[in-house]
């Protein structure tokens, strides 16, 4: 279990959303794939 919240670049962030924005995966889907909490992406 992580004691400590993970960080993600700048690059990451854009990186995820631009991913979800281009394709027609659910936020879930892209979530999974990427290896990140359905509900970090959410908030991004």
């Amino acid at each position: 279990m992580r004691t400590h919240p993970r960080r993600f670049t700048a690059e990451f962030r854009a990186d995820a959303l631009a991913l979800l924005e281009r394709t027609d995966r659910s936020i879930r889907e892209v979530a999974e794939s990427l290896g990140v909490h359905y509900d970090t992406l959410r908030c991004w």
